[in-house]
């Protein structure tokens, strides 16, 4: 993975301390790793809504083929080549080609979500995987739209289909309050570095399995189809 040190959205896999959301960064970061784990050797994997696809270095020696699609309003470019498409439009491949599938902060912005988990399950092959991360407790960002925030019954019934179906989460109720300082400070322009810091640290403290969990800031989906 030397060779993919520099690969875009490295900011992402590998917050810099002052980065006010490092904490949900890093938990990201933690699930992906432990899903990558479970992909089979010469995988087909889909990095659905894949922006700069900033994960992909975590699979270069399990996939086969690693294909990005996004919708052609993103603003993010880079990565592994990409296929666009437009909102509404069918992922451009045949019933169960993938054997992994990962959305990353993804289906907040995502218009027809039950058209699009039927699409992911439609190009997954039988037993294979999917592994969602998506906006709970967060900040409103349109990037371009931002439309739902989804509570863990409502990706059971996204997809009910599905052999297996686990969550988890990035915060407990306590660190997302927290956290949402730095969010409410980033947006207001705060550029005291060691304030981010010392937040971070706090938020890092806390044991994100313990506590009151109806507040995460984010949601971790683990399909099996």
């Amino acid at each position: 993975m030397d060779n993919l040190e520099n690969w875009p959205g490295k900011e992402r896999r590998f917050p810099s301390a002052d980065n006010p959301c490092k904490f949900t960064l890093d938990r990201i970061k933690e699930e992906i790793i432990d899903f990558s784990r479970l992909a089979p050797k010469n995988a087909m994997i889909l990095d659905f809504g894949c922006g700069e696809s900033p994960y992909y270095p975590f699979f270069a020696d399990k996939a086969k083929e690693y294909v990005g699609v996004d919708i052609d309003e993103s603003p993010e470019k880079g990565g592994v080549a990409k296929i666009m498409i437009k909102q509404g439009e069918k992922i451009p491949f045949q019933g169960e080609y993938f054997d992994a599938i990962i959305s990353t902060q993804v289906f907040e912005h995502i218009k027809d979500m039950d058209f699009y988990a039927k699409e992911l399950k439609r190009v997954l092959k039988r037993g294979g995987i999917i592994f969602i991360s998506a906006a709970f407790a967060w900040d409103y960002h349109p990037y371009p739209k931002d439309y739902w925030r989804v509570t863990e019954d409502g990706y059971r019934e996204l997809f009910n289909e599905f052999s297996e179906n686990k969550f988890s989460y990035d915060t407990n109720s306590l660190q997302t309050i927290i956290q949402s300082i730095n969010l409410l400070m980033s947006r207001k322009g705060v550029k005291n570095k060691m304030f981010f810091r010392l937040i971070n640290f706090i938020v890092s403290k806390i044991n994100y399995k313990k506590g009151d969990i109806k507040l995460p800031g984010n949601m971790f989906v683990f399909l099996r189809k």
